[in-house]
């Protein structure tokens, strides 16, 4: 596996260097046993809410037992910062396109291939969306590249969420 200053995204042809946060997106919900939960439900209570079931939490704050239940079942993504200062959250879930159907052939092929790590979750023509069978972000990252560099899909992205400061409304109001 690439170490995580080797990941990147694709803008226009521009590698984006992806730079690791010291937060890590949790999954609220992930089942990591009655003793656990408690750790997890105190410091999911105070965390900023990302999408769904996940918010972020300073990496550091968990315990390394609650870090190893909650990798065991794909309950952590990574967050990274963008050129932008904007943090982006990376799900493990990868979309691919092509204009191309000998391509998108390449691709679906590959990834129904027993020799990868891969799951075709959505096959809409043009239009895939893979999953990597380890549920993490990173390999999703790592995949999309690989599909990319590989078969030159027109698209090859891992899916994530941007997250960006909002603008602060209250200093604003208070010069009205």
């Amino acid at each position: 596996m690439k170490s995580a200053e080797a990941f990147y995204y694709d803008i226009d042809g521009q590698r984006v260097r992806l730079r690791p946060s010291d937060q890590i997106a949790v999954a609220r919900s992930a089942d990591v046993g009655d003793e656990l939960q408690v750790e997890l439900g105190t410091l999911a209570a105070d965390a900023e809410p990302v999408k769904a079931d996940f918010v972020l939490i300073e990496a550091s704050n968990l315990s390394a037992a609650l870090t190893d239940a909650l990798e065991a079942v794909s309950g952590l993504q990574p967050v990274y910062t963008v050129y932008d200062g904007s943090r982006i959250v990376v799900l493990p879930e990868v979309r691919v396109e092509s204009s191309d159907e000998a391509v998108t052939q390449k691709v679906r092929s590959f990834a129904k291939s027993d020799a990868t790590d891969v799951e075709l979750i959505k096959d809409g023509g043009k239009r895939l969306v893979l999953r990597p069978r380890s549920g993490k972000g990173t390999d999703a990252i790592a995949l999309a590249n690989e599909v990319y560099e590989t078969f030159g899909p027109d698209v090859s992205q891992a899916r994530f969420v941007r997250l960006v400061r909002r603008p602060d409304t209250h200093r604003k109001a208070a010069k009205e």
